[in-house]
């Protein structure tokens, strides 16, 4: 099976290779006994793998008022299953206080999660993750064509090295076209196009699929056929806007 870290071409001046026990976030977060047994039952080995700092790459560190990039890990999480992975990145992502670019595997399958940081106005010592990304699974026996132009992407030397800030945004805002490009016709096809208008996008279509969900749980239970009519209606009209919407990625 081919490693998702080959598409990255980190340099060798970044590579750690160690191993990071579970009983760190068992100390350091505050994880429940559903949490705790989450990560016994689920994870097999968690691995740091390569981390970045202003030794390791020529990449200069960034801190402003709300936060501070001086360095960023790449870590690997193999999972026995895929069930819960979400909140498994949630807990790792809140422990660990400096960006972390989080490779969930499991079997042949690789997920990337990311999410920026900023420091916690009230409490200094802690972190506010201000929105999770993750990509799809990707099976990396057979990666189809988007998605390998999405991993390529994420060779390292095409990302900025400004700063660590710039560095971690380029690597979350091509997870982000990467959500979109399932929406047209491959990540080439989408890559140019400007981040934030892609983003409050994706975020109306995912707002119409919960409202089309929830109508549809609605006319299962309803009796009365003019409302199950005016809610079918309602679904067509979202379904029109959810076209036009994936139309603008396209």
């Amino acid at each position: 099976m081919g490693s998702i870290l080959q598409y990255f071409n980190l340099p060798n001046s970044c590579y750690f290779g160690n191993n990071i026990p579970k009983k760190m976030f068992y100390d350091n977060g505050s994880l429940s006994t559903a949490d705790k047994k989450l990560f016994i039952d689920t994870i097999n080995k968690i691995t740091l793998n390569n981390q970045l700092n202003e030794q390791t790459i020529n990449i200069k560190s960034y801190k402003d008022g709300i936060r501070s990039y001086e360095e960023i890990a790449f870590i690997t999480i193999n999972l026995s299953e895929e069930k819960k992975y979400k909140r498994i990145a949630q807990i790792v992502q809140q422990t660990i206080p400096y960006p972390i670019v989080l490779l969930l595997e499991c079997d042949s399958k690789t997920l990337i999660n990311v999410c920026h940081k900023r420091t916690n106005q009230a409490d200094s010592t802690k972190n506010t993750i201000e929105e999770h990304y993750f990509a799809s699974w990707l099976d990396m026996e057979a990666l189809e064509t988007n998605e390998e132009q999405f991993l390529k992407s994420l060779n390292v030397p095409f990302l900025s090295h400004a700063n660590f800030y710039n560095f971690y945004n380029d690597f979350v805002d091509r997870v982000i076209l990467y959500k979109a490009s399932r929406y047209a016709t491959d990540f080439n096809s989408i890559k140019d196009m400007e981040v934030n208008k892609v983003n409050q996008i994706l975020h109306q279509i995912e707002l119409i699929d919960f409202d089309i969900i929830s109508l549809r749980n609605k006319i299962k239970n309803e009796v009365h056929f003019n409302k199950k009519m005016e809610m079918n209606m309602e679904i067509k009209k979202l379904d029109d806007t959810r076209r036009k919407l994936i139309g603008c990625l396209q």
